[in-house]
């Protein structure tokens, strides 16, 4: 059976909020040859990732400060980083998920770490196989389109703008992009995420929220965000996330 010290490249970066599962996977994946850094929080993961490229990493979708799927897109999107995914959560439509955001394997906790070594060394092997400049995504293809930046917090016009979001902002971007292209996301939905009361104050919270965002992308374009009238809101533009 391969394992993860058999591969030439062993660069991995882990970001996983669980301190005591991240310290243990780490010291296993020393020992197993690797050059390993451990990161909590998607903040501390994007600092990092402007100064290395890593071969792989091993993100935990419910991050405290940025879903780890958003990572995960942005990673297959601009690198070459190949992308294993632990988690607790085990529905089909969090695997479902983070396939979609390019992650080559989706483990549950709890894990043995033998499972996690046979599947990284699959994914680290599979990269090798691989030309890099063939599997780089070039950021040109993508003029002429809304792009949702995640290491800037950032949101970028057909026409080159870039605007500054905030963090509630981002958040209610990406939940939108996930269903771009006129797809509703229901307004109990997005009252959930940003953890607002059910009732009128969690409303006006929300509909201030969508106001101000609204008014910042207008600046530059007509928004593409929409209300629909008893269901959600919705993005009606195609939105890259990078």
């Amino acid at each position: 059976m391969s394992n993860i010290s058999e591969s030439c490249m062993r660069s991995v970066v882990i970001v996983q909020d669980d301190s005591d599962f991240r310290d243990s996977l780490g010291k296993f994946l020393q020992i197993k040859g690797c050059d390993v850094t451990a990161l909590g929080s998607a903040i501390d993961f994007y600092d990092t990732i402007r100064k290395k490229e890593y071969d792989l990493a091993i993100i935990d979708p419910g991050l405290p400060d940025q879903d780890g799927f958003v990572i995960a897109k942005y990673l297959s999107s601009n690198t070459n980083t190949r992308i294993l995914m632990i988690s607790e959560r085990s529905s089909i439509e969090d695997k479902l998920r983070a396939y979609e955001s390019g992650a080559g394997f989706y483990l549950v906790k709890p894990v043995d770490f033998r499972e996690i070594d046979s599947a990284a060394a699959a994914l680290i092997q599979s990269h090798s196989s691989h030309n890099k400049d063939v599997l780089k995504k070039p950021l040109e293809n993508n003029r002429g389109k809304w792009i949702l930046k995640v290491d800037k917090w950032a949101l970028n016009t057909p026409e080159g703008d870039e605007v500054s979001l905030t963090a509630k902002e981002f958040m209610l971007l990406e939940r939108l992009a996930t269903e771009s292209s006129g797809g509703i996301v229901s307004r109990e939905a997005l009252l959930l995420l940003f953890g607002y009361p059910k009732n009128k104050h969690g409303n006006h919270s929300l509909e201030s929220l969508v106001y101000r965002l609204r008014k910042k992308i207008s600046k530059s374009q007509d928004t593409p965000i929409k209300t629909v009238n008893g269901l959600g809101y919705s993005f009606i533009a195609r939105i890259v996330i990078l």
